[in-house]
């Protein structure tokens, strides 16, 4: 099996260590995150203030590690960083996978949803994409650059996942690191105007938080693999976490009970099967 950065073989870190700078980051990001979208709970503060703060604990994951990698002083380090941010050549094979998978796993979501159900489909992106498409490009890099992925895949797949790689197999890092991020989200679950928000609207606090800690270990399976296979191209993970936020707005139905538990089965479906066509990539130990 192809091992991601074997040049980093040779500088592997006592486990204990390992776990103690996972810890660290980890409680940091809950920390100041929640710190930063807690005005947005205040009627004391401004839109703008909210707005601003909201934003900058988007980016929390990925400006951590930023901070902690450079901290350590360590030009290998750093440049490492920078190598799987800039790491865009890989096989057509998986950029598709990156771009294709979530829409046409939603879409065939929808299809079920529309055979059981029979409602019409639904799309909050189509219409602005239509009829001409050069929108497409424009919302794409707002979902890249605003929504999620830019702000923290640097975080989640570019410093703590090659780190669970050195304690753990990767299916077992994907678990530990899919609950992580969901626990995350945790405080937008409160907060009006997120996607989370209207999912416990909708089905209630714990059964969105549960169903949405089960899409995020789903997810995480899916960039691992995406990951591990782009030899650690943090490129890769940000546009696959971008065009699966893309794909919820082009095919929404999440807040209906039927095309959530489509997607979500279909998600199981694929992700099982993936697991099981890659077992010795998910279960074998990688060195990073």
């Amino acid at each position: 099996m192809k091992q991601i950065d074997d040049q980093m073989s040779q500088n592997l870190i006592k486990p204990d260590s390992i776990m103690k700078e996972l810890i660290v980051y980890f409680s940091l990001v809950y920390l100041l995150t929640w710190l930063c979208w807690a005005p947005s709970f205040s009627i004391e503060f401004s839109h703008l203030t909210q707005t601003i703060l909201l934003n900058l604990g988007n980016f929390m994951p990925s400006l951590l590690a930023i901070i902690l990698v450079i901290s350590t002083r360590k030009k290998e380090k750093v440049s490492e960083m920078i190598s799987r941010i800039l790491r865009i050549r890989f096989s057509v094979f998986w950029y598709l996978f990156a771009i294709c998978l979530m829409p046409t796993l939603l879409g065939t979501a929808y299809l079920v949803y529309y055979a059981l159900t029979g409602l019409e489909f639904n799309s909050l992106l189509l219409p602005i994409i239509l009829p001409d498409l050069w929108p497409l490009i424009p919302l794409v890099g707002y979902f890249i650059a605003v929504q999620g992925p830019l702000g923290e895949e640097l975080g989640w797949r570019g410093y703590a996942l090659p780190k669970l790689f050195q304690l753990f197999n990767p299916f077992k890092s994907s678990m530990i690191l899919g609950i992580v991020w969901a626990i995350w989200h945790f405080p937008k679950f409160f907060l009006d105007g997120t996607i989370q928000f209207e999912l416990a609207d909708a089905y209630g606090v714990m059964m969105a938080l549960a169903g949405y800690t089960l899409y995020t270990i789903l997810l995480t399976l899916m960039i691992t693999l995406l990951f591990v296979k782009t030899n650690g191209s943090v490129w890769a993970a940000v546009l696959f976490h971008a065009m699966s936020n893309f794909s919820h707005g082009l095919v929404t139905i999440l807040l209906d009970t039927t095309g959530a538990i489509s997607m979500l089965a279909l998600m199981i479906l694929f992700t099982f099967s993936m697991a099981v066509r890659n077992k010795e990539l998910y279960f074998k130990q990688l060195i990073v």
